[in-house]
C-alpha cells in the first residue's frame, strides 16, 4: 500500500486551526480538539489499526523523531518516549508516538506552517514552560539521561530543562536543589557537570541554575543513532 501524503496533508489542515505561535516566517497551529492521525489515515485508506498506519507512516513518508528522551535510573530498566515529526510538504506534523501499555494514541499536537527550525524550538520551549500540559503531554517526569535530536539544539535542550524545573519549583519548592543533589550514575558526570550541582546546592540563584542545566544538557545530549531504539 502506498501512502497519499497531499490526501493526509489536506485531511489534517481541515483539523489544526488554533494559532499558539507566530513568528516572521512561519506560524505553529494546534487542533481545536484532540487529533488522532492513526484514525486520520486508516479511515484515508482503509487501514485495520493504528500500530500499522504509524509504521507505514515511518516507512513511506519519513516520519522520524522530533526528539527521543532516554530515562536510565539507578537499578531499573532503561525507558524511552518521543516526539515524532512528519513533514508533508512545507508543512511539519508533530505528534506523541503511540504506546499502547499506557493507552497513548497517536495523536497530533502541533504543525509549523511553514516555518524555520527555529520555530521548532520555540514550539519545544513553549510545550517546556507547563511540562505539556497546554498540549496535552507529559513532556518530563525527571530529568531524561539521553535526549537525541537532529531537529533541536543543545541549547534548546538545556532551557527547556531550565523551563521543566521553573515549572517543577513553582508546585514544589527545592525541586531545582533536588535535581541537583540526585544525579542517575548512568550519565557519567563530567567535571562541569559536578561542579555544577555543587554550585546549585549551595547557592540556588539564576547563575547556578543555568550552569547547571548548561552542563546537564551538555552530558546527556547525544546524535540520535545511539538512541533506544533506533
Amino acid at each position: 500500500m502506498r501512502l497519499d501524503p497531499v490526501a493526509i496533508d489536506q485531511e489534517l489542515q481541515q483539523e489544526l486551526s488554533q494559532v499558539r505561535l507566530q513568528a516572521e516566517h512561519g506560524q505553529l497551529l494546534m487542533p481545536v480538539v484532540p487529533l488522532d492521525m492513526g484514525i486520520v489515515i486508516a479511515d484515508l485508506f482503509d487501514i485495520e489499526d493504528e500500530d500499522e498506519a504509524f509504521a507505514l507512516a515511518q516507512a513511506e513518508l519519513g516520519m522520524r523523531p522530533l526528539v527521543t528522551f532516554e530515562w536510565h535510573e539507578d537499578g531499573a530498566p532503561t525507558f524511552d518516549n518521543s516526539l515524532q515529526a512528519l513533514e508533508l510538504g512545507e508543512r511539519t506534523y508533530i505528534s506523541v508516538s503511540p504506546e499502547a501499555a499506557v493507552a497513548q494514541h497517536w495523536e497530533v499536537i502541533a504543525v509549523r506552517d511553514p516555518g524555520t527550525p527555529e520555530l521548532l524550538e520555540a514550539f519545544f520551549l513553549d510545550l517546556a514552560s507547563d511540562n505539556g500540559a497546554f498540549y496535552s503531554v507529559d513532556l518530563y517526569s525527571a530529568l531524561p539521561t539521553g535526549v537525541f535530536s537532529d531537529f533541536l539544539s543543545q541549547e534548546c535542550i538545556a532551557a527547556s530543562f531550565a523551563a521543566y524545573l521553573d515549572w517543577d519549583e513553582a508546585r514544589s519548592p527545592g525541586a531545582w536543589r533536588y535535581a541537583a543533589q540526585y544525579t542517575p550514575r548512568s550519565i557519567g558526570a563530567g567535571d562541569d557537570l559536578i561542579i555544577g550541582r555543587m554550585a546549585l546546592r549551595k547557592d540556588d540563584n539564576k547563575m547556578t541554575r543555568r550552569s547547571y542545566v548548561t552542563a546537564y544538557a551538555n552530558a546527556v545530549y547525544r546524535s540520535k543513532d545511539a538512541a533506544v531504539g533506533t
